[in-house]
């Protein structure tokens, strides 16, 4: 069944229903208007008073528009850190992320979606017809059984709506896949990867903002933001092996010099690993293209011997900005992960793994359905109170989840790996290859960062993940559909 592809022709006439959508949105526009004057008005910063009349202006333009509000709440979320952060470095100007305009824009986005499935002949059916679509409805469910469980259970029920909100985000999967075509969410990514260069940008000049010029190591800058370059970073190289236009390349390359400079500055262990991970499942996939042979071997190893190079050049540049301090410091970090069982980080995380989970007592309910959202551990160290979180992804899930959502979860990407690698076989299209390419090396990288924080089920950023999903199950559908229309003719 074809998707349905929002706002793929303007009618050059209003019907009725189109004109009762914008009154009801000249109605609503003072009550927002309203609502965010009074989140922000604490700060008493006039330009952020302006900001959000500029932004009411342009809802004009926005106004039921479900790809352009995404767009909109995509780079609120990346542009601003938590409030953590925000309140911590002078630089953001006390400016942060907050949960109610996150929630603000999914409304919107919830609203608009339903309105665009109207049209003059009634509600447009959509249906659900493979098991990447079946396996995230169920995990969506059991998120839902994991809140009332959790409500329960637990008396704190600010915490419980905490880790639903961050989870309910993968519902953002069938946003994208119901209301988009598979070639507006391609070039969704290419707005993602600038984001995520944007984002680059701005995170090295708060960096720049926090050196000590008398300290050794060069200090650490710590927000959320660096994961961005899970995605941004794949999609970036993926354009310097596949194309062969030097414009695209050039441009690649320049975006990919701040995402860098991302990377070693948030001086997080688990992203370096992890995008190393990635250049290397990525020069995999140029590697298995066409029939290996040793050209190809020796091309592919010289392509990541210069990717590396690069990097090694990046590395000296900012070295020689930073007053010698930039190869000090990634040694430093880096001789860490040959000492793995004495690092006191690690240790620290197991041993709250292993706290969470004694919460399960034996208790084959809790075994199976967890102790449910909202749940949280005694603190193993005074500096370390998060203690409604792990460091694990998959850890969390297991806890809070239990057993059965764990199998959903896990369900939910290995079915987005074989269907990834489905596409990359058979696709004809070598942009529909680089995609793929980019997109599987990129979520592969971010599991293996999974391991060392909660980035796939707590961040704000699940709604980039579930884009990716999203691409994944509609660019599969349309592969399988041109395969089958092959066969029959």
């Amino acid at each position: 069944m074809e998707h349905i592809t929002f706002n793929s022709a303007y009618k050059d006439y209003l019907d009725d229903f189109e004109l009762k959508k914008r009154k009801w949105f000249l109605v609503l526009i003072p009550f927002f208007h309203l609502i965010l004057l009074i989140i922000f008005l604490k700060f008493k910063n006039p330009f952020i008073i302006i900001g959000i009349i500029f932004s009411l202006l342009i809802l004009k333009w926005i106004a039921f528009s479900v790809q352009n509000t995404i767009i909109i709440l995509m780079c609120y979320i990346s542009f601003l850190p938590n409030y953590a952060w925000g309140s911590r470095y002078s630089f953001f100007h006390k400016l942060y992320f907050q949960e109610p305009v996150l929630l603000f824009f999914m409304s919107l986005i919830f609203l608009w979606s339903i309105f665009s499935n109207y049209s003059r002949s009634g509600i447009r059916n959509t249906q659900i017809n493979s098991k990447l679509n079946w396996i995230p409805l169920l995990f969506i469910v059991w998120i839902v059984i994991s809140v009332l469980l959790g409500s329960f259970l637990n008396s704190d029920l600010e915490l419980v709506r905490v880790d639903f909100l961050y989870l309910f985000l993968y519902v953002f999967y069938f946003i994208f896949t119901i209301y988009f075509s598979s070639n507006q969410l391609s070039h969704l990514v290419n707005v993602v990867a600038l984001i995520a260069v944007a984002v680059s940008i701005e995170f090295t000049l708060l960096a720049f903002s926090e050196i000590n010029p008398v300290s050794i190591l060069v200090t650490r800058v710590v927000t959320q933001q660096p994961h961005l370059a899970q995605i941004g970073f794949p999609i970036l190289a993926s354009n310097i092996l596949f194309y062969t236009n030097k414009w695209k390349k050039l441009f690649s390359v320049i975006g990919l010099l701040p995402v860098t400079c991302m990377i070693f500055f948030s001086q997080q262990r688990g992203l370096w690993v992890g995008i190393i991970f990635s250049l290397i499942v990525l020069g995999g996939f140029k590697f298995i293209k066409n029939k290996i042979t040793l050209v190809q071997v020796f091309k592919y190893l010289m392509i990541i011997l210069l990717i590396f190079a690069s990097l090694v050049v990046i590395l000296l540049l900012l070295d020689r900005f930073l007053f010698g301090s930039v190869l000090i410091t990634v040694f430093s970090r880096m001789n860490t992960l040959t000492a793995l069982s004495t690092d006191e980080s690690l240790n620290i995380r197991l041993f709250e793994i292993i706290r969470a989970l004694h919460q399960w007592d034996n208790n084959i309910f809790n075994i199976l359905f967890g102790t449910g959202l909202g749940s949280h551990y005694g603190a193993v160290r005074i500096d370390r109170l998060n203690t409604v979180s792990l460091d694990n992804s998959f850890a969390y899930i297991l806890w809070k989840m239990g057993i059965i959502g764990f199998i959903l979860f896990m369900f939910i990407y290995i079915q987005f790996f074989i269907k990834g690698l489905f596409i990359y076989i058979h696709s004809k299209v070598l942009f529909h290859k680089q995609l793929i390419a980019a997109i599987l090396s990129a979520i592969a990288g971010l599991c293996v960062i999974g391991l060392t924080n909660a980035c796939l089920v707590r961040y704000r950023f699940i709604i980039f993940w579930a884009l990716l999903l999203a691409i994944v199950e509609l660019l599969y559908r349309q592969t399988k559909r041109g395969l089958t229309q092959n066969v029959e003719s």
